[in-house]
């Protein structure tokens, strides 16, 4: 598994857990409100340092007693050296340490551990709408490379300062034509990493589709970059004034750049937001999330703890799917940790911890 030990105090619906983790598979059973997700929860928590369920740090401190949660998980590399963890938040500040160093961003955490998870909410990536596919991409790109974090910040700020400059009067100055081009190249190696990444992706879902031992229909993950792209910005600039300019003057914000941009997913060369059943939806999004860590493998990530989390995900898929799933997930060589509401749902050929909780 790579952790060997999980601890949480004040955490959601727990005032002190202590977890003992000793197989490479760990299957969590309880009945619905028990503390299965917040589990999952605090293992994606100690990587990205924030929850998939809420975007407030002091959500998940438990109900009665909301001032403070820590959280410690401690864990082996595939070297033999070991680490921990450590999350506190008390008094609406969140403090880190790794290895008792204290650290400010989870790209230090990103050296031992990486969390992929996969839960109810992923449905999203083809269900929803652009900014759900972007999310998932952009976070393939920084599990690749923490620093494509700081790219996506400084766009946000970009988009942020270029659109006020545009509802200025100050849109036809030098400044304006500054945070363009800065805004520019910046979408441009976003946009390079993203379609680095989504090859990988592709060319690993492809592999994992053919290990389930069932036909499926094929797979495509083509990128959709809103207004084209050009290489260099005299003529992407040359475009913009006459087509891209007069329209942000009338609609009053920024139309171009990597924030407006899209990931079709396609299954059996249509849209599986409208052709794939909600059962192969769940398919799609199992196999993306499994590539990534077959991304991340082949990237020489195997020295770090790589962990694999499905949030009771597979429990309702046909039941020779399911058995599938789990077969190429205990391919994928990583950590496993699995929730459901009934341990006779899940098995795994190799060895497996079983947590039940009431």
């Amino acid at each position: 598994m790579g952790i060997a030990h999980l601890t949480l105090r004040n955490f959601r619906c727990f005032d002190q857990l202590d977890l003992t983790i000793d197989q490479p598979f760990l299957i969590i059973e309880g009945p619905n409100g028990s503390g299965k997700s917040s589990i999952a929860e605090a293992l994606y928590y100690a990587c990205y340092l924030k929850s998939f369920r809420t975007h407030r740090a002091s959500d998940v401190v438990r109900h009665g007693d909301e001032t403070a949660f820590f959280l410690r998980l401690h864990g082996q590399l595939a070297d033999g050296d070991s680490y921990t963890i450590q999350v506190g938040f008390e008094d609406g500040a969140k403090r880190v340490k790794v290895n008792d160093m204290i650290i400010t961003t989870y790209k230090e955490i990103m050296d031992y551990y990486k969390v992929v998870l996969v839960s109810e909410h992923d449905l999203g990536i083809i269900q929803e709408g652009p900014e759900e596919r972007r999310s998932f991409i952009n976070q393939l790109c920084v599990l690749q490379d923490p620093g494509m974090a700081e790219l996506l910040r400084l766009n946000k700020h970009m988009v942020s300062q270029r659109t006020q400059l545009l509802l200025s009067s100050q849109c036809h100055d030098d400044h304006f034509v500054l945070w363009t081009q800065q805004l520019w190249e910046n979408s441009t190696e976003i946009v390079r990493r993203r379609h680095a990444g989504l090859a990988l992706l592709q060319k690993e879902v492809t592999y994992l589709a053919t290990y389930l031992g069932f036909e499926l229909p094929s797979i495509t993950l083509t990128y959709k970059q809103k207004g084209g792209s050009h290489p260099t910005f005299t003529e992407f600039w040359a475009e913009y004034q006459t087509n891209t300019f007069p329209q942000e003057q009338y609609q009053r914000r920024t139309l171009f750049g990597c924030h407006l941009d899209d990931v079709v997913i396609n299954f059996g060369a249509k849209n599986a937001r409208l052709y794939a059943s909600r059962g192969q939806q769940k398919l799609i999004v199992l196999l993306l999330r499994a590539a990534m860590i077959r991304v991340l493998q082949e990237q020489g990530g195997c020295s770090r703890t790589v962990v694999f989390v499905l949030d009771d995900f597979v429990t309702d898929l046909d039941k020779k799917v399911m058995n599938a799933v789990l077969n190429m997930v205990q391919s994928l060589g990583c950590g496993v940790v699995i929730t459901c509401p009934l341990v006779d749902m899940v098995s795994f050929s190799q060895g497996a911890q079983l947590v039940r909780l009431a």
